[in-house]
C-alpha cells in the first residue's frame, strides 16, 4: 500500500476540524496505508493584524517545508485542507526539485493554485485530482468514500471521465492567476471545469467574463460545472458562450464542494 503524505499549504485547521482529522487519519490507515503528516499541520499563524479567521498553517516557510518533508517521503501528496494561502507560496517553490520527484497530489478548492503552478512550471509532474481533503474524508458519502479508497489505492489506474484533458478547478482561484505565469494557457480540445461556493451571484458572473475576455473559452471543447446548488450561475449568459465559442456546456456534476467525486485534471 502506499505513503500518504499529507501537506497543508493553505489555511489552519479549525478546533472542531482536529476531531475530523483523526477519523480521516484512521479511515485511511484502515485502507492499509501509512500516513506522514507534515509538521505544519497543526500550526496556526495569522497573516492579517486583528482578524482571527485568517489563519494559516505555519509562516510561508513553514508551509513550504511541510510540503517538500511531505514531497520527500509520500507516493501520493494528500492536502489537509483547503481555504486560502497556497498562492502565497507559488513563487517561492523549488519547481526543478518537484519537477525530478514527481508525485500524484490530491485536492481542490484553494490547491487549485498548488495544481496550476505545479502544471505551468514544472518540467515533469505526475497526477493531480481534484478530491477530497483530509479533513472531509469521515464526512463523505458512501459512494464517495468508496471512489476515494479506489483513488488511493491506485491513482494511475482511477477512471478517466473523458478522453480529453481537463484543467481547472476552482473559479475564484483561476481567475485569480489570469495575466501570470502561472495559468498554463489552454491546448485545443480540452475541457476546463470549474466549482465554486459562498461567492455572490455577481461575483461568479464577473468572474466568467474575465475568463471570457482572457481567452480562456475560446479553445476549450466542454465547460464543466460543478452542482448548481453550490453557486449561483448565470446559465443563459454561458449558454451564449457556449454558442459563440462553439464549445459544450455540461452542468450539475457531482465535482466540487457539495459532491466530492474525484475527478482526474491532467
Amino acid at each position: 500500500m502506499a505513503k500518504i503524505g499529507i501537506f497543508a499549504t493553505a489555511s489552519a485547521l479549525k478546533e472542531e476540524d482536529k476531531i475530523k482529522i483523526d477519523e480521516g487519519i484512521k479511515i485511511i490507515q484502515s485502507w492499509g496505508h501509512e500516513i506522514i503528516l507534515a509538521k505544519n499541520c497543526f500550526y496556526s499563524t495569522p497573516i492579517f493584524e486583528n482578524n482571527s479567521e485568517s489563519l494559516m498553517a505555519g509562516t510561508i516557510e513553514q508551509r513550504i517545508e511541510g510540503l517538500y518533508e511531505t514531497w520527500g517521503q509520500a507516493d501520493i501528496l494528500l492536502a489537509l485542507r483547503g481555504g486560502y494561502g497556497s498562492i502565497q507560496l507559488i513563487d517561492k517553490l523549488d519547481y526543478d526539485f518537484l519537477s525530478k520527484n514527481p508525485k500524484t497530489i490530491i485536492g481542490y478548492s484553494d490547491i487549485t493554485t498548488l495544481f496550476c503552478a505545479i502544471e505551468s512550471q514544472c518540467q515533469s509532474f505526475a497526477l493531480m485530482f481534484h478530491a477530497p481533503m483530509l479533513f472531509e474524508t469521515s464526512s463523505l458519502k458512501p459512494n464517495e468514500l468508496e471512489a476515494f479508497k479506489t483513488l488511493l489505492s491506485d491513482p494511475a489506474n482511477y477512471p478517466r471521465s473523458s478522453n480529453h484533458k481537463f484543467r481547472g478547478g476552482n473559479l475564484s482561484l483561476i481567475a485569480s492567476l489570469i495575466g501570470s505565469k502561472y495559468l498554463k494557457k489552454f491546448d485545443e480540445g480540452e475541457i476546463l471545469f470549474l466549482e465554486e461556493i459562498k461567492e455572490p451571484a455577481y461575483k461568479i458572473e464577473r468572474m466568467f467574463y474575465q475568463i471570457y475576455h482572457a481567452g480562456l473559452l475560446d479553445l476549450i471543447e466542454e465547460l464543466w460545472l460543478g452542482k448548481g446548488n453550490e453557486a449561483v450561475y448565470n446559465y443563459s449568459l454561458l449558454e451564449t458562450f457556449s454558442k459563440e465559442k462553439g464549445f459544450k456546456l455540461v452542468k450539475d456534476l457531482p465535482y466540487g464542494h457539495f459532491e466530492k467525486m474525484p475527478l482526474r485534471i491532467n
